[in-house]
Formats: C-alpha cells, sequence, structure tokens
C-alpha cells in the first residue's frame, strides 16, 4: 500500500504518525512521489491544483482540510471512476 501526503505544511508529523502505527505502509511525500503509478491513497490539505490527476491509480483522497477548502478540491477525484472522497473530522494534533 502506498500513500501521498500533499499539500500540509505538516506532512512530515503525518508520515511520522503512519510509520508509528503503521510501519507497512509505503509513505511519500509530494513533491517526492516517486513512481505515482504505485500510489493508491493521498492524504491531502489544498494540494497544489491539478496533482492528484496526475496520480493515475488513485483510489482515495482522505482530505485533512476544513470543508471551505475540500469541496473546491474534489474535482481530482472526480476524474476518476474508483476514487471515493473521504474527510477527516479530527487531524493528528
Amino acid at each position: 500500500m502506498t500513500l501521498l501526503i500533499i499539500g500540509s505544511q505538516r506532512s512530515d508529523q503525518f508520515a511520522a504518525a503512519v510509520a508509528t502505527h503503521a510501519p507497512d505502509i509505503d509513505v511519500r511525500i509530494w513533491p517526492d512521489a516517486g513512481r505515482i503509478e504505485d500510489i493508491r491513497y493521498a492524504l491531502a490539505w489544498g494540494p497544489p491544483a491539478g496533482a492528484l490527476k496526475t496520480v493515475p491509480n488513485l483510489q482515495l483522497i482522505v482530505s485533512v482540510a476544513p470543508a471551505s477548502i475540500t469541496s473546491s478540491r474534489t474535482r481530482s477525484c472526480q476524474t476518476s471512476p474508483s476514487c471515493a472522497m473521504s474527510i477527516l473530522i479530527s487531524p493528528i494534533a
């Protein structure tokens, strides 16, 4: 499983939390995404416009941004019929 963390100033904190609680997950922090074909999941906070459209096998975007930001970014997921959007209500403190 490969997770892309994108658009957050706290990307390192999110990556550390994933490494602690789910060490088997391959975590990549944008823009160092490596082979984007491997990425299935994204943890996002206001990603750069169009960035998630470059991830061809994206299946899930989990937003840690406020709903006002998230609603304007959902088009990234709408381009893929197999992609779902989720909003994380309480991000890591």
